[in-house]
């Protein structure tokens, strides 16, 4: 088929493409739109994600400290009082690049 319009008028040619050029087009956007609503999934946040989350202190905190959790070091800062290595505490909150933590309960 590429051959045929080959001997063609440059004007003809030039129609000819965008002919084609919007049909595509017409043709493929529905398709992307139809495909990104298959895939499109919930972008959980952080806050969402280690919001009442159950970690395992391996410092002593009175006041504040550096934490890695999932590979990121956060600033931790204790709400109730001062924690002990090795007690289990829950994220309460997000506050900027602070994780507020308070001990778990134990019956948790």
């Amino acid at each position: 088929m590429g051959m045929y319009f080959l001997d063609k008028s440059p004007m003809v040619q030039i129609i000819i493409f965008f002919i084609i050029s919007i049909l595509s087009i017409l043709i493929i956007i529905p398709f992307g739109k139809k495909m990104r609503r298959k895939t499109d999934h919930k972008t959980v946040s952080i806050k969402g994600r280690l919001v009442d989350r159950e970690l395992v202190l391996d410092k002593d905190v009175d006041d504040e400290m550096l934490m890695k959790v999932d590979g990121i070091y956060w600033t931790v800062k204790v709400v109730d009082g001062p924690l002990y290595r090795g007690d289990r505490v829950i994220v309460s909150d997000v506050v900027g690049n602070k994780l507020m933590i308070k001990r778990a309960d134990k019956g948790e």
